[in-house]
């Protein structure tokens, strides 16, 4: 997973936690960027649990990171393998179906989610957690299973929520159906964990959520239909996705009508999630309903329903089980385990595909890390920056503050209205552009690139903004104060 995937530390979605930490230890940082200040208004928010836990550690948050990814990657492996031994009987089975899911499935989703990614934030542990919840569950040990659910709630509000209304709903099938006999008042207690945990976050989380700022339908279109389509509009995720999940999942299902029916009920119950969130989507627009992300399910179908085919051939192909297989087998993945891992500390340059290393120095060879140390460097802390859609990484390692960042943006709606306007302001794409990933950034880079230093110093005036990062072959009439093969900072002056 390291080989294939990298690491990441300071970029992408990370970054919007590590700047909030950051900024908890130091409030002399990000003073003039709107996504920290806007989140740091009001607490709680979505991401301060998680944040005040990384700014525990201080100056030493890029250390913490790798070894809590680590652990938390390491869980989830192992969490994966107790659940699927349940099924499977043959250990290097298993071993090979993670493998398979994590290197060549991976990307393969509905609405842009996985179980892993290649950096830790929230979303690492908060699955490690639900998975857990999920194999307590399936043990029958269901007050330990939603206490988990809530806690994971409180780290990812929508993972804990599903998790706990798709497990809550199984146990009332289970007992209207006779399959488990306990009493309603019984079933009251294991679901008070949840209650008394995640149920008072969401409880507050809520009336945060609730601003009146922009219109419920503004809202609807800035975030589910123009920042995150490939994770709430059903028609943006890519058809080949459908076509392979989709008799993926129908198969899992069908495998466990007769092997388990707490899973079978699993699967039935996301189908069903699935289809209403896609009536109300496009029928009802209604913010509450697709903050829900029913589709998000998927992340836990498509590993279940990879450990019913896996079981299935190992009951039909009786030579996968032999004693003699199961033996060689186990060396050649030790083997090929090691070759990876000393190819990525002393031969990285083998590795035909580019993927990020940030630990250690490795990550100072980037261009774009390498001109946000620069930044650090040789601008004030109050600066005000702008750059390319796509350039994520001023934050965390050059400490200074970004005009907008179409990553990072607070969930209240007054702030996602700002982002908006200021994502109009500088990049030129609005409701009306092409909204697929790919032609998005492509006209946002072109606009951005179109930008003269007279359109910067006109922004400069209107909204404060100090320097400008971009290519080295976006010529600019303005002060360079640093600059290398790639790129280039430019100081507007007043």
């Amino acid at each position: 997973m390291l080989a294939r995937w990298g690491y990441e530390y300071g970029r992408g979605d990370q970054m919007q936690i590590i700047s909030y930490s950051m900024y908890m230890n130091d409030q002399s940082l990000f003073s003039v960027d709107p996504y920290v200040q806007g989140i740091a208004e009001k607490v709680p928010n979505e991401r301060y649990v998680f944040a005040k836990f990384m700014s525990l550690f201080n100056d030493k948050m890029e250390g913490a990171s790798l070894v809590l990814h680590t652990i938390s990657g390491i869980f989830l492996l192992l969490l994966l393998f107790r659940i699927a031994r349940e099924f499977i009987e043959t250990d290097y089975l298993i071993w090979l179906g993670l493998l398979f899911l994590f290197v060549f499935m991976y990307g393969i989703n509905l609405g842009g989610n996985e179980l892993y990614y290649n950096t830790f934030f929230v979303s690492t542990p908060a699955k490690a957690l639900g998975l857990w919840g999920i194999w307590y569950f399936l043990k029958s040990r269901y007050h330990i299973a939603f206490i988990l659910f809530g806690i994971t709630c409180i780290l990812q509000a929508v993972v804990g929520l599903q998790l706990f209304a798709t497990c809550a709903a199984i146990l009332v099938l289970s007992k209207l159906t006779g399959r488990d006999r306990f009493d309603w008042m019984e079933l009251g207690k294991w679901l008070s964990g949840f209650l008394m945990t995640g149920g008072i976050w969401i409880f507050f989380m809520k009336f945060f959520f609730e601003d009146t700022a922009s219109a419920n339908i503004d809202f609807f279109s800035i975030f589910f239909e123009f920042r995150a389509p490939h994770h709430y509009v059903p028609d943006a995720f890519p058809l080949r996705n459908y076509l392979i999940l989709i008799p993926l999942m129908l198969f899992g299902y069908i495998y466990y009508i007769f092997q388990n029916y707490k899973l079978a009920w699993f699967f039935l119950i996301s189908f069903i999630g699935m289809g209403c969130y896609s009536i109300a989507f496009y029928g009802l627009r209604d913010v509450n309903l697709a903050t829900m992300q029913w589709f998000k399910l998927t992340i836990w179908l498509k590993p279940f329903a990879l450990i019913a085919v896996i079981a299935w051939l190992e009951k039909k192909i009786s030579w996968v089980s032999l004693e003699s297989l199961q033996k060689l087998a186990y060396p050649v993945l030790l083997i090929a385990g090691f070759a990876v891992l000393s190819i990525l500390i002393f031969a990285r340059s083998l590795f035909f595909w580019p993927v990020p290393f940030d630990f250690g120095t490795q990550y100072s060879q980037d261009l774009r890390v390498e001109i946000c140390l620069q930044a650090k460097a040789k601008t004030p802390k109050n600066a005000l920056f702008v750059y390319p859609i796509d350039f994520v990484e001023l934050k965390v390692y050059g400490e200074r503050s970004g005009f907008v960042d179409y990553k990072a943006l607070s969930h209240r709606k007054v702030e996602m209205q700002g982002w908006y306007d200021r994502t109009v302001t500088l990049y030129g794409i609005d409701l009306s552009t092409d909204r697929s990933v790919v032609p998005l950034f492509t006209q946002a880079h072109r606009n951005y690139q179109s930008l003269s230093a007279d359109d910067f110093r006109r922004l400069a005036k209107e909204n404060g903004i100090t320097h400008v990062l971009t290519w080295n072959d976006h010529l600019l009439d303005l002060e360079k104060i640093a600059s290398n093969l790639e790129w280039t900072i430019y100081r507007i002056s007043q």
